[in-house]
């Protein structure tokens, strides 16, 4: 179970970057 936990921070905080580089651009 806290793997799933995880690898989902780990997801979001992928998606966090993606969405600040777009935002800055």
């Amino acid at each position: 179970m806290s793997q799933i936990v995880t690898v989902a921070l780990d997801f979001a905080k992928n998606v966090f970057q993606v969405h600040g580089a777009l935002s800055d651009i």
